[in-house]
């Protein structure tokens, strides 16, 4: 009997746990306007945690349940707050950079605004911004022009005055070991220019050229460096030559460069190429990396 009452209760838990649950998320998503969905819909999560700390009590051994009100809090703020951190963690990790993009290119915004978010954008890798910082060249409010300016032209100087100082080295080195790190560190530094999306037009052209031709004057002297021909095969992606860049990578692997790392420039080349059925059987084989964040959408998408 005592058994039948006790699974009636937790019948009548889980009820209530469904129904607070679904109140929560309505508040969620129909949170008053200006008011954060966190904040409206955190007094429901309470209720909500409240029913679950109850099941979850229920569920534990007889010795694990004494003292009742010390478990049932410990299990309350448990069920309140992890939720909780956890959505904070999303919005730092995730949301933010999307929001600040998305703040400066709504006009509507007040300058003010805008300018804070441009100002916070600043601390992000110039590979995630360079092309709306380009953009921001053309805003109708001066500052963001300026500002934007400032912040591409000195990440194009720091690297530029890398490549200076280290072309200056190369004239002087002694040995065929010095001229290929140099080198290889000039392609490199070149490669940088476009990853980070610092040059368009000729002058973009022109630095594929530069990094290719240092890469193959570090090969010249040692044609066994793999990520040298990872270089030149991401330089030959980005020139729309996917058959040259399939062959530089394959020669990659083939020297041992890690093949995890590999299988997405490949599965590129195979796409570019037309090749679909390819393209999924190298996402197939990612293993561990599948789970990135930034491969998991492109890997699930091929494999359904």
């Amino acid at each position: 009997m005592s058994k039948l009452i006790s699974a009636l209760v937790n019948v009548l838990l889980f009820a209530g746990y469904v129904l607070v649950e679904y109140v929560a998320y309505v508040s969620f998503l129909r949170a008053p306007a200006g008011i954060d969905p966190l904040l409206a819909g955190f007094v429901v999560q309470a209720l909500v945690a409240l029913v679950q700390a109850l099941m979850l009590r229920q569920m534990l051994p007889l010795r694990y349940r004494e003292p009742r009100f010390w478990t049932l809090l410990l299990l309350w703020v448990l069920c309140t707050f992890v939720p909780l951190g956890a959505g904070l963690v999303s919005r730092v990790s995730h949301g933010g950079g999307a929001r600040l993009q998305a703040r400066l290119v709504n006009t509507q915004v007040s300058s003010t605004d805008r300018l804070t978010a441009l100002v916070a954008i600043q601390s992000m890798p110039t590979r995630t911004t360079g092309t709306l910082l380009r953009d921001l060249l053309a805003d109708p409010i001066e500052d963001v022009r300026l500002i934007a300016y400032g912040t591409l032209d000195q990440a194009e100087n720091e690297i530029m005055q890398k490549i200076f100082t280290t072309g200056k080295a190369l004239e002087q080195a002694k040995d065929d070991s010095e001229r290929h790190a140099i080198n290889r560190r000039l392609a490199e530094l070149y490669f940088e220019l476009v990853y980070q999306n610092l040059v368009q037009g000729a002058v973009y052209r022109h630095t594929l050229e530069q990094a290719d031709r240092y890469a193959r004057a570090a090969l010249a002297t040692d044609e066994k460096d793999a990520a040298l021909w990872l270089i030149r095969g991401r330089l030959a992606l980005a020139e729309g030559k996917p058959d040259e860049a399939g062959e530089y990578m394959e020669r990659a692997l083939e020297l041992g460069f890690p093949r995890e790392r590999l299988i997405p420039w490949l599965a590129e080349v195979a796409f570019l190429r037309g090749e679909y059925a390819q393209t999924g059987q190298w996402l197939a084989t990612l293993g561990n990396a599948a789970a990135l964040p930034t491969l998991k959408p492109v890997v699930t998408y091929w494999s359904s």
